[in-house]
């Protein structure tokens, strides 16, 4: 056999074998990725809700507050808004992100799936911050109930020194038999 008769068994030969495998696998489509927010899948009705609100925090210390999105995988805007004086008296339905001027720092979520957030933020004068969490889905706004915080000023601890010190003082007073030493 010469070099061209190998040649050509070896081309015949590949070009079989290629012919029998399994095609490959051809790639799923990409789609160029966008600037738009995701579009939230609804799985129930929507919902939110606090799931951790203190009523009482120290003056300067930070207000920790944890709520729950429940019924959407995604959601556009979540947080937590608050003002000085209470909106209670205001329907849900009426509520905007303008009748509790403030909003909290950028809440994180606290939960792979679970649509978990918290945020945290401190005030340093003595007042009473009421607060709803309030989600946005497909455009729509959903709030929870109003919650309040107040704020308290550190209660001084008393040591074991200041406790035995005015024990001790008052007992100079008296004697052991219940009568005023009259120093």
């Amino acid at each position: 056999m010469n070099w061209k008769s190998l040649l050509a068994m070896l081309v015949v030969a590949l070009f079989v074998v290629g012919c029998s495998s399994a095609p490959a696998p051809t790639p799923a489509p990409t789609t160029a990725p966008t600037d738009a927010p995701v579009a939230p899948t609804a799985s129930a009705a929507v919902a939110v809700e606090f799931v951790s609100v203190p009523a009482e925090v120290t003056l300067g210390k930070p207000v920790m507050v944890s709520w729950k999105v429940t019924g959407v995988t995604t959601t556009v805007h979540t947080a937590v808004h608050y003002d000085t004086k209470s909106h209670a008296d205001v329907a849900i339905a009426d509520l905007t992100t303008q009748t509790y001027p403030s909003a909290s720092p950028r809440a994180y979520l606290s939960g792979d799936t679970t649509n978990a957030f918290e945020t945290s933020f401190a005030f340093d004068e003595m007042i009473t911050v009421y607060m709803r969490a309030h989600t946005i889905v497909d455009g729509q706004s959903y709030w929870t109930e109003e919650k309040s915080v107040k704020m308290v000023v550190p209660v001084k601890a008393t040591t074991t020194t200041e406790t035995a010190m005015t024990a001790d003082t008052s007992s100079d007073s008296a004697s052991d038999d219940g009568t005023s030493s009259g120093y």
